[in-house]
């Protein structure tokens, strides 16, 4: 059950999310949805009167005073027949669907909405129309890679140019900033100025199209859910492009379980559904058929759960046998652990931190001298 609280302080009203306090513009923005909605239940709880929908609750305190505010033109028929009645048979209240429309499964959709633009539940996957489960509260993880280092070194020693702008955007949004930098590095350090025959551009190889639409999430810095998109002059800006990235990958790594590799695939490839294909393919593979609902997103969702896994990375490898998220890492040296900060249910949680070795060993030819 989801529940979003319309508290009261005395002399103002604001919206409570899991903690999160919601600013008065984005709380009228919520109450406004559900203006049209009727509650499958009324309840009141003393001074507080719980309205029911589908499979959330809005309590909203000392309701009597919400009469005085704004927003009580969104609740209005719901408070003035509480009002009317006397508590011993207000418990539980049905209203006549004739006031409203009736709950078929809107305000379902409305909560999820809220979960979205405030981080309770759920991000949207963006590489599959699917919405991925919170993530399972992994702590730790080790993610061997097999594969040959073969970074560029000039890029590899220039790296540390842009460690400032690394860590500040890194702080900001909860990523490690050496993933950023290492991504940095595979785009050759070079920041660009125009869309490339990908839809990229800049630094950090910005999708122009994914950023273009709002996306939401969390500033850690300032403590606050956002959203914002990213117009292509806003790109050609360095900051602001490294900015676009971590936005983009922030919701990357929540939808997807913190799964760095996924994560990365995902900023990478050009169609959402290559790497959907790739892990829910392998997965399946791994475990034969399974007799579950929807087996394509459960077998996903197992996937992107397993760290330790990376099979499914060769589904991905290019001709020349290289898959981009390796060759990310690779600028990484092996036992580094990278760090995320995560989200449980909306609430800022302890870091998520994936140790990366590399089992990969070049044979070498020894000469006799």
């Amino acid at each position: 059950m989801k529940y979003f609280y319309i508290k009261y302080d005395g002399k103002k009203y604001y919206g409570l999310s899991n903690g999160i306090r919601i600013s008065e513009d984005k709380l009228e923005l919520i109450c406004s949805l559900f203006e049209k909605y009727t509650p499958s239940f009324m309840e009141r709880d003393g001074d507080n009167l719980n309205l029911g929908y589908d499979d959330g609750i809005i309590v909203i305190e000392n309701y009597q005073n919400i009469k005085d505010t704004f927003l009580y033109k969104y609740f209005k028929e719901e408070i003035d027949i509480m009002t009317r009645r006397e508590e011993k048979t207000a418990k539980v209240i049905k209203k006549s669907a004739s006031i409203k429309g009736v709950v078929a499964g809107g305000a379902i959709a409305l909560f999820l909405y809220m979960a979205f633009v405030f981080g309770r539940g759920s991000y949207m996957n963006n590489n599959a129309n699917i919405i991925m489960d919170e993530p399972v509260g992994i702590e730790y993880a080790s993610m061997t890679l097999d594969y040959p280092r073969s970074p560029n070194l000039i890029n590899q020693m220039n790296m540390v140019n842009y460690t400032n702008l690394a860590n500040i955007y890194g702080g900001r949004f909860g990523i490690d900033p050496n993933v950023i930098l290492a991504v940095m590095a595979e785009n050759n350090l070079e920041h660009t100025y125009e869309v490339n025959n990908r839809g990229r551009i800049g630094i950090m190889n910005v999708p122009y199209e994914r950023v273009s639409n709002s996306l939401s999430y969390y500033d850690y810095v300032d403590g606050v859910f956002l959203n914002r998109s990213f117009s292509l002059d806003e790109l050609t800006d360095m900051g602001t492009n490294i900015e676009a990235w971590c936005a983009l990958f922030q919701n990357y790594l929540y939808g997807n379980n913190y799964n760095a590799m996924v994560a990365l695939e995902l900023m990478n490839e050009d169609y959402y559904g290559t790497v959907f294909n790739a892990v829910s393919s392998y997965t399946k593979e791994k475990y034969g058929e399974l007799d579950v609902e929807d087996p394509e997103n459960y077998y996903y969702k197992m996937g992107v759960s397993d760290f330790t896994d990376l099979g499914w990375l060769s589904i991905l490898m290019n001709d020349e046998g290289k898959v981009y998220s390796e060759e990310v890492l690779s600028y990484l040296p092996s036992a580094t652990e990278i760090k995320f900060k995560s989200l449980d249910n909306g609430v800022r949680s302890d870091d998520i931190s994936i140790s990366i070795g590399n089992n990969y060993k070049q044979n070498l030819e020894i000469k006799n001298t």
